[in-house]
């Protein structure tokens, strides 16, 4: 008899706490759809922004063909 007391006690519980939960979180849930609207519209208007950018001009070292590699000498084992 005592076992159905805590499942009705657990069952409770989670009740109040989605309740709880909502009342809490539950009107900051529907302005996260918003935020993801203005989100994508703005990550569009910076494409479109970034498209519209001139190609950047190249530098003397990579006109020239010149590598950035760095040279290191051979590698010694012990």
């Amino acid at each position: 008899m005592k076992r159905e007391y805590w499942i009705a006690l657990i069952v409770v519980a989670l009740l109040v706490g989605v309740v709880v939960g909502y009342g809490i979180w539950g009107t900051k849930a529907s302005q996260i759809a918003e935020l993801e609207g203005k989100v994508q519209q703005l990550t569009q208007e910076n494409a479109d922004l970034k498209s519209k950018l001139p190609a950047p001009a190249a530098t003397t070292a990579q006109a020239a063909g010149a590598t950035t590699e760095v040279a290191t000498g051979p590698t010694q084992k012990k």
